[in-house]
């Protein structure tokens, strides 16, 4: 297994836990904020259509979150659902972006993370941050700012800025590009590794773009080089950097 030179990470499960998905809190939030609702639309009557819009658009189905290879922007979807109602929301779309997502998913940093991106940091390895997500790349990077202030990744990605979504090849090609464009084209492909806990999108995606892929996993018999959690995967670092 090649060194890394560069380390990719999914946001979800791998650096951030949401503690839970809550949609109704989201609007109930947005629903708090000055706005024009002259038919007194609750959140929950909201809430019901985005439901099934959302299986219109195939996020989510039977609370899962299926194998789509396309994103929609969560602007998109406010849109549908106010225009809908007749609700006009008075504040920004980014704003409002952020009201939702902090209300219906507040997260937490998953255990080891922080020690471990600063190692990373201190080593002068460069990190990026890719995730299939409605949120834009901007409130992204802004959310991975207020958990790790310390840290500046040296780019953010999330699918809702480029309509594909991991394992689409298109965005790990993206993904590559964007590192080529940082160290120079001479970077080996497996020097580039992508930690993530979901093996199809982020496992099959970085082994079919020749990445190395490192599977946050209980451990099985696996092809796959598996890490049962962020701090095995910093004492494999440890040992990779100081052979």
């Amino acid at each position: 297994m090649k060194k890394p030179k560069f380390i990719v990470f999914d946001y979800g499960e791998t650096l951030i836990h949401e503690k839970f998905f809550y949609p109704l809190e989201g609007t109930k939030a947005i629903l708090a904020n000055p706005l024009v609702n002259s038919n007194n639309t609750s959140a929950e009557e909201i809430q019901e259509i985005a439901y099934q819009a959302t299986k219109q658009y195939r996020r989510y189905q039977d609370g899962k979150v299926p194998n789509s290879y396309l994103e929609i922007h969560n602007y998109q979807f406010q849109n549908y659902i106010y225009e809908y109602f007749g609700v006009e929301i008075g504040i920004d779309p980014k704003e409002s972006e952020t009201i939702f997502w902090d209300a219906a998913a507040p997260g937490e940093r998953i255990s080891g993370s922080e020690t471990l991106l600063k190692w990373l940091k201190g080593n002068n390895i460069p990190m990026a941050v890719v995730s299939n997500l409605s949120f834009s790349s901007q409130r992204l990077a802004e959310r991975l700012k207020e958990f790790f202030p310390s840290i500046d990744f040296d780019f953010v990605m999330s699918s809702a800025n480029y309509g594909f979504r991991k394992p689409h090849p298109y965005l790990f090609k993206l993904v590559k590009q964007k590192i080529y464009q940082i160290l120079g084209e001479n970077i080996h492909s497996k020097e580039i590794w992508f930690v993530g806990d979901d093996f199809n999108a982020d496992i099959v995606g970085a082994r079919n773009a020749g990445m190395t892929p490192v599977w946050i996993h209980q451990k099985e018999e696996s092809d796959i080089f598996t890490v049962e959690n962020l701090k095995e995967l910093l004492e494999v670092l440890k040992n990779e950097c100081e052979e």
